[in-house]
C-alpha cells in the first residue's frame, strides 16, 4: 500500500534543507516513485499546516488539504508532505486524526516523521530562530515556560518539547505509523541524505544538493540586536550596535568570571544566553564587557538595559 510520509519537523532539524531539495528535485523524486506535491509559494507545505491551525498566514487560494489529497490519490506511489508547522498538530490527535482517516480511506498508509535533537541545543537554537520572527521574551522566561509546560506557544504555533506526551497522543490514532529520527549537528553535513533514506530514495539520489546546509543560525550579535528590536520596536542605533558588538562572545572566549583563562568556546553561547538575554544581572553584563576590554561600553549598556533612553545611556 502506498505511504504518505508526513514530515513534521521539528524546527531547527534541517527541515528547510529537506523541503528545498524535494521541491527543486521533483522529477528525480518521481523517477524513484515518490510524489512531492506542489507547495505553492513555499518549499514546504506550510499552507496545509496553517489551514488546520487557523493561522492568519493561511492563503485560501493556495494549496489546501482537499486539493492535495486529491493529487496524492491520483499518484500510484508514495507521497511526501513536509512542514515544520505540522509540529503544532502533534499533541492534537482530534485534529490530526480526520486527515489520517481521509488518506487511509483513499488507500494510503500514513507515516509521521519527526526529527529530534539534543534538547539543550534545540532549546537554544529555536530561541535564536524565534527572535528573527519577533519573539520578544527573554531567554529565561522562554526556558521557564518550556520547563513548566513541556511546550511553547508563539502565535498560532506550538513547539513540542515533551515528546513522551506527543507519542502517547499520536498512538491513539488507529493505523498511524511513527518514525523518529535523530538530528545531529555536524557543521559540514546535511540532514537530507537521512531523510531520503526514510522516504525510500538512495541517500545519494540528489547528489551534492543533498549535502548543502540551509537556514544557518544567526550570529550572536545579530540575535541580540534582533532581541532588542523586538522589545524596542525599532532598529538599534549605531551606538547600541557598537555596544553589542563589544560584549558578544567570539568563537573562542576565555572568561574572566568564575574560572579565569579557561577556554569555554563550546559553552560561550549558552553562557551568554543564560546571563545576558535574561532580565538582567547588570553586574554580570558589566563583567563580561569589561573582560572584553569594553569598560565604558559596559556602563552604557547597563544604563540602556535598565530602560534609560539612548541619549541617557550615551551620557554615562
Amino acid at each position: 500500500m502506498p505511504i504518505v510520509f508526513m514530515h513534521c519537523g521539528r524546527h531547527k532539524t534541517g527541515t528547510t534543507a529537506k523541503q528545498f531539495v524535494c521541491a527543486t528535485h521533483r522529477p528525480v523524486l518521481l523517477e524513484h516513485g515518490v510524489f512531492y506535491p506542489p507547495s505553492g509559494a513555499h518549499y514546504g507545505h506550510h499552507n496545509l499546516a496553517w489551514e488546520i491551525i487557523a493561522d492568519p498566514r493561511f492563503n485560501p487560494n493556495g494549496i489546501t488539504w482537499r486539493s492535495t489529497i486529491g493529487a496524492i490519490v491520483r499518484f500510484p506511489g508514495n507521497s511526501v508532505l513536509s512542514s515544520e508547522d505540522f509540529e503544532s498538530l502533534l499533541h492534537r490527535p482530534e485534529i490530526l486524526a480526520p486527515i489520517v482517516e481521509a488518506l487511509q480511506a483513499a488507500g494510503r498508509e500514513v507515516c509521521i516523521v519527526i526529527y529530534v535533537r539534543e534538547q539543550a541545543r534545540y532549546i537554544e537554537s529555536l530561541y535564536l530562530e524565534l527572535l528573527k520572527h519577533g519573539y520578544p521574551t527573554s531567554f529565561n522566561e522562554y526556558h521557564d515556560e518550556i520547563t513548566r509546560t513541556g511546550f511553547l506557544t508563539f502565535g498560532s504555533c506550538v513547539y513540542q518539547f515533551d515528546l513522551e506526551r506527543v507519542l502517547t497522543r499520536l498512538r491513539t490514532i488507529p493505523g498511524l505509523k511513527i518514525v523518529m529520527r535523530r538530528y545531529d549537528e555536524p557543521p559540514a553535513q546535511s540532514a537530507v541524505p537521512d531523510f531520503l533514506s526514510v522516504i525510500g530514495l538512495p541517500p545519494n539520489a540528489l547528489g551534492a544538493a543533498a549535502r548543502r546546509r540551509y537556514n544557518p543560525r544567526c550570529s550572536m550579535d545579530d540575535s541580540l540586536r534582533q532581541y532588542m528590536k523586538n522589545n524596542l520596536y525599532r532598529e538599534c542605533l549605531l551606538q547600541e550596535r557598537a555596544i553589542i558588538s563589544r560584549i558578544v562572545p567570539s568563537t573562542s572566549v576565555s572568561w574572566s568570571i568564575g574560572d579565569p583563562a579557561v577556554n569555554r568556546s563550546e559553552n560561550a553561547t549558552q553562557f551568554f544566553l543564560g546571563r545576558v538575554f535574561s532580565q538582567p544581572t547588570i553586574d554580570m553584563i558589566c563583567q563580561i564587557a569589561a573582560s572584553r576590554g569594553a569598560r565604558n561600553a559596559a556602563a552604557q549598556l547597563a544604563a540602556w538595559w535598565q530602560g534609560r533612553t539612548a541619549a541617557e545611556a550615551a551620557a554615562v
